[in-house]
């Protein structure tokens, strides 16, 4: 997710220039709002086919694993180890409301692992915003102070900082992936 917002900051740093010069500051801004909510609507549609597709194999897979097996059959292989332990707290540990709330998908309830969770996120989006505060206003103010008087260069510029962190942020969340399909704890 955060590869493709940095991905967006480096199209706009290098595209609204451009669009500037050549249409005029209004056109330019015009532009960029409606692709920011063409790309918006894409990326729901997009999310809400991958949440479709996410509750039917997991459906499909505690079906599966759960149903009785013939004894002339090859007995299915295990789940993963995250599938399992998944499934063991859902049957064992929790009651019959919160295995309800599960099945229904999201739920207010908040644990003692959650509030980690979200003390981790707001920690992580504080720090994103004072990077996106520092890439997106400091840095081309700075080259306007150092003299650039070309707006596309300028841009182009100021782009570097938002590249960088988008191809970062692919690496780490592939080698993220990674480790988790291998078993590693998660938060």
């Amino acid at each position: 997710v955060y590869a493709n917002f940095h991905i967006g900051g480096v199209i706009g740093l290098t595209m609204v220039p451009l669009v500037a010069d050549a249409l005029g500051g209004e056109a330019a801004f015009l532009v960029s709002g409606a692709l920011g909510i063409i790309w918006a609507v894409c990326g729901a549609v997009i999310m809400t086919q991958v949440h479709t597709a996410v509750t039917s194999v997991q459906q499909d897979t505690a079906v599966t694993v759960n149903a009785p097996q013939p004894s002339n059959q090859i007995p299915l292989p295990e789940p993963h180890h995250h599938q399992r332990m998944k499934q063991d707290s859902v049957q064992g540990s929790k009651a019959p409301q919160q295995q309800r709330d599960q099945r229904q998908g999201f739920s207010w309830r908040i644990d003692a692992g959650s509030w980690r969770q979200i003390a981790l996120l707001c920690y992580a989006h504080a720090v994103i915003g004072l990077g996106f505060f520092i890439m997106q206003n400091f840095i081309p103010l700075l080259l306007a102070s150092l003299g650039s008087n070309n707006l596309a260069l300028t841009g182009r510029l100021s782009s570097m900082p938002w590249l960088a962190a988008a191809v970062v942020g692919m690496m780490t969340g592939s080698a993220a992936d990674s480790l988790i399909r291998n078993g590693l704890p998660t938060l």
